[in-house]
């Protein structure tokens, strides 16, 4: 009977080794289906949350924490074939999007949670599932706004004149993301009707934009 327990022991250990290496395979399978910069857009999501509604919370988690580890260590299982230990650790704009690899982890175990308390159902699994990616954006978007510090509203990126740009940026209401780039020189044209036949708004306008750009040459 002893020797039976620990046979089923052994073997129970060995199928929660596969099923957390396969969590963590599919999330590294997952992240290489990606677009979008500097945060891109991925598979992984769907990865944690099924191999988490599937696994429960224990194997999902560590399913995740293998991901990391894996990828800390210099395998190429991050999004876009990344890998190392400053996707983890360092908040700066080349690894912007580490806080959502962070993330994983707590949306797993929200929804592995949800799975193991109170049943693996619809109704149970697509709100769980719906807090897990509130948690996930929770961590990466504060990673993010550690990584490139823009306001939280209104947050982008555009291409400004100087004239336009100057008093936003010395109010910090813009960041200044590439620093010594500029547009190719280029002309600027505008199509409008007979200046006398524009309404006086326009000719302001165009007035205005003639002398602001004398102004910037």
């Amino acid at each position: 009977m002893q020797q039976r327990s620990a046979s089923f022991t052994r073997e129970s250990a060995l199928t929660d080794v596969g099923l957390i290496a396969g969590a963590a395979a599919l999330t590294a399978v997952c992240a290489q289906i990606s677009f979008g910069y500097p945060v891109p857009t991925t598979l992984q999501t769907f990865a944690v949350f099924a191999s988490a509604a599937i696994l429960g919370a224990r194997r999902a988690v560590a399913g995740q924490l293998l991901y990391l580890g894996v990828g800390a260590v210099g395998l190429p299982v991050y999004a876009d074939g990344h890998s190392g230990v400053s996707w983890l650790t360092s908040a700066d704009p080349l690894h912007a999007s580490g806080g959502f690899l962070w993330g994983f982890v707590l949306g797993a175990a929200i929804v592995g949670v949800a799975s193991d308390r109170l049943g693996r159902n619809f109704y149970i699994t697509v709100p769980a599932m719906l807090l897990g990616s509130v948690a996930v954006y929770a961590v990466g978007l504060t990673w993010l706004h550690a990584a490139i510090p823009v306001p939280w509203t209104g947050a982008g990126a555009t291409v400004l004149p100087d004239y336009l740009a100057d008093e936003p940026l010395r109010r910090r209401r813009l960041v200044r993301l590439l620093r010594g780039w500029s547009l190719p020189p280029g002309a600027a044209y505008a199509l409008h009707a007979r200046r006398r036949r524009l309404p006086a708004i326009a000719r302001a306008c165009l007035a205005a934009f003639e002398a602001a750009t004398a102004r910037s040459r």
